[in-house]
C-alpha cells in the first residue's frame, strides 16, 4: 500500500510524463486487443448461447434429402438439425417500411440440438416445419432491437417475406448466430420459405445447399458416428460405392461426403478468406505494441536516470533495492493499467469499425465486457507491464547508488545513452515494417480497382430478384420483362436497365456450346447468360464488333460472344455470322450478331472467360435453365442522385414482384465486396497501424533528443562559452538524428524485404520488393524524424552559458 501511493504521488508531479506513457500503452494495447478480439472470433470463439460445442459436429452433405436419412436413421445422433444461410438478403415488409435482412432457414430441430432458449416467445417446433406448415418467423436479438425498439408485445405480429405474411412468434438471444459466423436477423422453418430454386430444393439429390449440424451421442465418438453416417448415404446414393467422388464435389463439401468434423473445424473453414490476413494484421499489431513498449521504456528509462540522485538518497537512508525496484514497478504497473483500460475501450470502438465497415457479414460480440476479450486484455496488459517496465526499473537501481549523490546529473551515464538509442532503433525498424506494408497493400487496392474488369460499374445499382424461389415459371417471369425495364426507365435519372437470368457478375451458369467445325480444340468452360437489350450498356460492356441486342431480338435466334469465345473459336476470322449451338450439337443454329469486351469475375482476376449471351425469354435460351433461374438480377445505370434512384427503383420493383424473396436494390460496385477484402483489410489497417507506429517512433525520437539535450545541457553551455555557434550545435543535434535513423532504417528494410514475402499472395501489380515502396518510406520516416528533431533543437541553440553552468 505504501509502493501504492508513493507512486500516485511520484505520477501526480509529472502529469506529462504519466499521460504520455498512458497515451502510448493505449494505443499499443488497444491495437493489439482489436486484433486478437477478431482472430478469437475467427478461430476460436465458440458459437453464442451453444450448450457444449465440443460434442457438435458438422456432417458433409449438402443435399436436403441426404440430412433426413440422417436425421432419421442414424443412432450416433442423438439430434440432427439442417440450416442454411443465403448469400442474399431478403427483404422483408413490415407495415410500409421495406427492410433487408439477413436470413437462416433453419430446422426446427436446430434450436434443441445446439441447446439454445427464446429471448422472447418460442421457437417453432417440428410440426410446424413442414411443407404447407404456417409461416412463422423468429427475430434475430439485432433486429428486434433495431426494428421493433426491443418491444415485448412483438409476439404476434407479421412480416411480409417473399410474398408471404409470417407471423412472429420468438426472439433468439443476443448474439445468436447458430454455427454460422455471420450476423442472423431472421429464423425461418427451412421446409416453408421460398428460395432459389424452390420446392424441388426438398427433393433433388441434385440441388446441394443445406448445411448438417448434429449433436453426438453419449459415449459415442466421431469416428463412431462417421462410419455409421457413410453407410446411410450410401444407402440413399447408391452410386456413390460404385465410382470416385468427383473433385468438385469433394471442393465443394470440404471432404469426402458423409465426413464428420468438429463444428469449430466448419466454422475456421467459413472464415478462411479473412483468417491468413488477419494473423498478418494481428502480427502487425503485435509489432504496433512492441514499439509503445520500446516508447514507454525509454520514457522509463529516462524517468529512473533523471531520478537516480533522488533513488540514491533513500538507499543511502536505509531502503533496499527490492523496495526500491517494487516502487518503480508498481509505478509502471498503474501506468500500464490505466493504458489497458483506455486500451480496452478504444479496442472495442476499432473492433466495432472494422465490422462495420471492412468485416460486414462477421457477427458482433454480443457485449463489449464479454469474458473472453476482458481476459484477452489483461492478459495483454500484464505482458505489457512486464516489457515496459522491468527493466527500466532494474537499471534505475543497479550500480554505485551512494556514488550518485556527488555525480547526479553531471552528464548522461554512457549505458543508459545506449539503451535509450537501442530502443529508438528498434521502434524506427518496426514503424519501416509498417509503413512498407502499407503502401504495399495501398498500391494493391489501387491496382485492383483499376484493372480493367470490362465493366464500368461506378454510376450503377443492381438487384437480386431470384424468381424461381417465388415460384415464377419462365413465361410468367419473362412477360415482367418490358413492364420491369419500363418502370424503372421512368424513374429520373435511370439513363439505361438489363435484366438477366445469371447475374451481373460473369461466371455463374456454366453451360455446353458447339461450334461447327471447331468441336475438336479441347474442353474448356463456357459460360451463358441471357440478358435483355440495354445489358451491356447499363455494365458499361463495349461491343467491340457487330452489334448489341434489340427488343425485337426476343423472338430471333441470336447470340453475342465476348472476345476470349471469337479468339478462340475463330482466330483471326469474323465470328460475326457464324453459327453458335447452345447445348447439344443437335441443337439450332444461333447467328453470332456482335462481340462484347471481355470480363473478368473480379478486380484482381486475370482470367480470360469464355462467353455467350442470348436475348432473354428468346428460343436461344434452354429450358432447363430459364426454369431454374428465369430471371435473376437487374441493373439500372443512373445519373444524379443514386441514393434517391435506389430508394425509388426498391419500391418499384416491390410493388412488381411482391412475391421476390431477396430484392435489395444496391452500387454495383457491392458485387466485389469480398474479393477486395483482403486487400481493403490490409490496406485500411495497415495504413491506420502504421499511423500509429509511425506517431509513436516520431514521439520516440523527440523524447529521446528532448531528454538527452537536457542532460548534456553542460556540455552543450561549454560549447557554447567558447565559442560554438548555432549552426555547431545544430550539427551535433541532427548527426545524433541522423545516425539513430539510418540505423533503424537499415534494420527495417531488412526486416520488411523478409517478411514482404510472406503476404506476396495479398499482393496485385506490385512486387513486394518494390524499390520505389522501400525508397518512399524510408524517405517519408526521416524527413519526419528530421522535423521530430526540430523543438529539442531549438532547445539546445537557445541555451544560456550562464544560466546552464550556474545551474550545474
Amino acid at each position: 500500500m505504501n509502493d501504492l501511493r508513493y507512486a500516485l504521488r511520484t505520477l501526480a508531479r509529472s502529469p506529462r510524463f504519466a499521460l504520455a506513457v498512458v497515451l502510448s500503452l493505449a494505443l499499443g494495447i488497444g491495437t493489439d486487443v482489436t486484433m486478437l478480439g477478431l482472430v478469437d472470433s475467427l478461430l476460436f470463439r465458440p458459437p453464442a448461447h451453444v450448450r457444449d460445442v465440443d460434442r457438435l459436429v458438422d456432417i458433409r452433405v449438402r443435399t436436403y434429402p441426404d440430412y433426413v436419412d440422417l436425421r432419421d436413421q442414424t443412432r450416433s445422433f442423438s439430434g440432427v438439425a439442417g440450416w442454411w444461410a443465403p448469400p442474399r438478403p431478403y427483404a422483408i415488409t413490415d407495415a410500409d417500411r421495406v427492410v433487408t435482412v439477413q436470413q437462416m432457414l433453419a430446422s426446427a430441430s436446430l434450436f434443441p440440438v445446439l441447446g439454445v432458449q427464446p429471448a422472447l416467445g418460442r421457437f417453432y417446433t417440428s410440426a410446424e416445419d413442414r411443407p404447407g406448415g404456417p409461416h412463422l418467423a423468429v427475430l434475430g436479438y439485432g433486429l428486434w432491437r433495431r426494428q421493433f425498439a426491443g418491444a415485448r408485445d412483438v409476439v404476434g405480429r407479421t412480416l411480409h417475406v417473399a410474398g408471404n405474411v409470417y407471423t412472429i412468434i420468438g426472439v433468439a438471444p443476443e448474439g445468436f448466430t447458430g454455427v454460422a459466423l455471420t450476423d442472423v436477423d431472421l429464423f425461418v422453418p427451412i421446409t416453408t420459405t421460398k428460395f432459389d430454386a424452390g420446392p424441388a430444393a426438398l427433393t433433388s439429390r441434385d440441388y446441394s445447399w443445406v448445411r448438417v449440424v448434429a449433436r453426438l451421442a453419449p459415449g459415442v465418438t466421431i469416428p463412431q458416428a462417421q462410419a455409421e453416417a457413410k453407410v446411410v448415404y450410401q444407402r440413399g446414393n447408391p452410386s456413390a460405392a460404385a465410382s470416385p467422388v468427383p473433385s468438385w464435389q469433394i471442393a465443394m463439401l470440404g471432404g469426402q461426403p458423409a465426413d464428420v468434423h468438429p463444428v469449430m473445424q466448419l466454422r475456421r473453414e467459413l472464415a478462411t478468406g479473412s483468417i491468413p490476413i488477419t494473423l498478418w494484421l494481428l502480427g502487425v499489431a503485435t509489432a504496433v505494441l512492441l514499439i509503445a513498449c520500446a516508447n514507454v521504456g525509454g520514457l522509463m528509462l529516462a524517468r529512473g536516470v533523471h531520478n537516480r540522485r533522488e533513488i540514491a538518497v533513500r538507499a543511502a537512508l536505509g531502503a533496499s533495492r527490492v523496495q526500491l525496484f517494487g516502487e518503480l514497478f508498481v509505478e509502471s504497473g498503474m501506468l500500464a493499467l490505466a493504458g489497458g483500460v483506455l486500451g480496452f475501450v478504444a479496442s472495442r470502438w476499432a473492433d466495432g469499425l472494422i465490422r462495420r465497415f471492412i468485416l460486414t457479414d462477421l457477427a458482433v460480440v454480443a457485449s463489449p465486457l464479454d469474458v473472453r476479450l476482458v481476459a484477452l486484455a489483461v492478459g495483454v496488459t500484464t505482458v505489457t507491464a512486464l516489457a515496459s517496465g522491468v527493466w527500466p526499473a532494474t537499471r534505475a537501481v543497479r550500480g554505485s547508488l551512494i556514488g550518485e549523490i556527488a555525480n547526479a546529473a553531471r552528464s548522461v551515464s554512457i549505458p543508459h545513452a545506449r539503451a535509450r538509442r537501442l530502443l529508438l532503433v528498434a521502434q524506427l525498424a518496426l514503424a519501416m515494417v509498417l509503413v512498407v506494408g502499407a503502401a504495399l497493400f495501398t498500391t494493391s487496392l489501387r491496382n485492383a480497382r483499376a484493372l480493367d474488369i470490362g465493366m464500368s460499374l461506378d454510376s450503377v445499382l443492381v438487384s437480386d430478384l431470384d424468381l424461381a424461389g417465388a415460384g415464377y415459371t419462365p413465361e410468367r417471369a419473362h412477360a415482367l420483362i418490358d413492364p420491369i425495364t419500363d418502370r424503372l426507365l421512368a424513374i429520373p435519372g435511370v439513363r439505361s436497365v438489363g435484366l438477366s437470368d445469371a447475374g451481373m457478375r460473369p461466371g455463374f451458369i456454366s453451360y455446353a456450346y458447339s461450334v461447327p467445325g471447331r468441336d475438336s480444340l479441347p474442353h474448356v468452360a463456357k459460360y451463358f447468360s441471357a440478358v435483355t437489350a440495354g445489358f451491356f450498356e447499363t455494365l458499361g460492356t463495349p461491343i467491340v464488333l457487330g452489334r448489341s441486342f434489340s427488343r425485337a431480338d426476343r423472338s430471333a435466334p441470336v447470340i453475342i460472344v465476348n472476345a476470349g469465345f471469337a479468339r478462340r473459336y475463330w482466330p483471326g476470322g469474323d465470328p460475326v455470322g457464324q453459327c453458335v449451338k447452345v447445348g447439344r450439337p443437335t441443337s439450332p443454329c444461333l447467328q453470332v450478331i456482335g462481340v462484347s469486351h471481355d470480363r473478368h469475375t473480379a478486380p484482381g482476376d486475370t482470367t480470360t472467360l469464355y462467353e455467350a449471351f442470348v436475348p432473354l425469354g428468346s428460343p436461344g435460351e434452354p429450358g432447363e435453365l430459364a426454369k431454374l433461374y428465369p430471371l435473376t438480377s437487374v441493373a439500372l445505370r443512373v445519373d444524379g442522385n443514386p441514393t434517391r434512384v435506389e430508394r425509388e427503383a426498391q419500391r418499384v420493383l416491390q410493388e412488381i414482384l411482391p412475391d421476390a424473396p431477396s430484392i435489395r436494390v444496391r452500387p454495383a460496385v457491392s458485387l466485389f465486396d469480398r474479393a477486395l477484402r483482403a486487400w481493403r483489410l490490409g490496406a485500411s489497417l495497415f495504413t491506420v497501424f502504421g499511423a500509429i507506429a509511425v506517431t509513436l517512433a516520431l514521439f520516440g525520437v523527440y523524447s529521446v533528443l528532448a531528454y538527452l539535450i537536457a542532460q548534456r545541457g553542460r556540455e552543450l553551455a561549454i560549447r557554447i562559452a567558447v565559442g560554438a555557434t548555432a549552426t555547431h550545435v545544430s550539427r551535433l543535434v541532427f548527426g545524433e538524428t541522423v545516425r539513430v535513423t539510418i540505423v533503424g532504417l537499415a534494420f527495417g528494410v531488412v526486416a520488411a524485404a523478409v517478411l514482404a514475402r510472406g503476404v506476396r499472395a495479398f499482393l496485385f501489380g506490385v512486387s513486394p520488393l518494390d524499390p520505389a515502396v522501400y525508397a518512399g518510406a524510408a524517405i517519408g520516416l526521416t524527413v519526419a524524424s528530421l522535423g521530430a528533431t526540430l523543438l529539442p533543437l531549438r532547445r539546445a541553440v537557445a541555451i544560456d552559458p550562464t544560466v546552464a553552468l550556474r545551474s550545474e
